[in-house]
């Protein structure tokens, strides 16, 4: 989890705002290392509930969003839709705007997705979702894969993964959209 905070405070420093979901474990860390590095106006949260924490489930970390939003962080409550649809619903349809909202913006090269993804398909369903999604729209994506073999990582379309790069990225996998790589 640490390299989680150590990439969003990369980012922060190279002028990226940040979104994350609103779940606990990696969206919570990543919350926290926007906050204190790219700051509230630079975070955007795309929460399942609303903001009185209604539609929450118990991997959804309510106190920490809620905190965010008084301090000013951008908060897309109920961005997968209203409480009247089922919560799987709002879940990946919260991951689907979330990866419409960062291709919505001004987009470089650099725009894109990070996952740190504790388990392969079938495991992970939203995070993959939302990997899956992304991939449909053409946004960059990278996968660090926590406690899982590289071999495992699923085929998105024509393509590969690619390792990412070194340092920080030296275990992370980089999509390479295209004709797959022999």
């Amino acid at each position: 989890m640490v390299q989680i905070g150590v990439a969003v405070g990369a980012f922060a420093r190279a002028g990226r705002d940040i979104a994350t979901g609103c779940a606990v474990g990696a969206d919570a860390v990543a919350l926290a290392a926007a906050l204190s590095s790219a700051g509230p106006s630079r975070t955007h949260i795309y929460a399942a509930f609303d903001e009185f924490g209604r539609g929450a489930w118990r991997m959804s970390n309510v106190k920490a969003v809620l905190m965010a939003a008084a301090a000013g962080a951008d908060v897309h409550w109920l961005a997968g839709g209203p409480l009247t649809y089922s919560l799987v619903y709002r879940l990946a349809a919260r991951s689907r705007k979330m990866v419409a909202g960062v291709t919505g913006g001004p987009q470089d090269v650099h725009s894109g997705i990070v996952g740190w993804i504790t388990a392969p398909p079938p495991g992970s369903p939203g995070s993959w979702g939302t990997v899956r999604f992304a991939a449909g729209v053409g946004l960059r994506i990278v996968v660090c894969n926590v406690g899982w073999p590289s071999a495992l990582l699923p085929v998105l379309g024509a393509g590969a993964w690619v390792p990412a790069g070194t340092g920080l990225w030296a275990s992370a996998w980089l999509w390479k959209p295209g004709r797959a790589l022999e």
